[in-house]
């Protein structure tokens, strides 16, 4: 196995799920409260959002925060700040596929 290989393991697993990649990208314009979180992705799972937002806290991807103002809020590390250009290349590619996948059910 090439090193290359270990790191996109590594990546999926860090990243894996369909809530992870969601609220690193959530997150990529800045902090946002827990709540405004949730209620943002299409899963709403109470206990699988909590899981997902540990596993990415224990990866060092982001930090939780207590303010007087917004409650508990949620932003991103440096190492989740540089998830931010294969995350939007991944976002592009999914876009311009879902269109083509579209296009060929016409």
């Amino acid at each position: 196995m090439g090193d290359e290989d270990k790191g996109l393991r590594y990546t999926t697993s860090v990243l894996a799920g369909t809530c992870r990649p969601l609220i690193v990208t959530a997150l990529l314009d800045g902090p946002q409260s827990l709540l405004n979180l949730y209620q943002h992705l299409p899963k709403r799972n109470l206990c699988s959002f909590v899981f997902q937002l540990c596993s990415l806290w224990r990866n060092g991807l982001i930090q939780l925060r207590l303010t007087t103002h917004r409650g508990l809020s949620c932003r991103l590390t440096k190492a989740g700040q540089s998830t931010r250009p294969f995350l939007l290349l991944m976002a592009e590619w999914g876009k311009h596929r879902r269109e083509a996948a579209t296009d060929r059910s016409i």
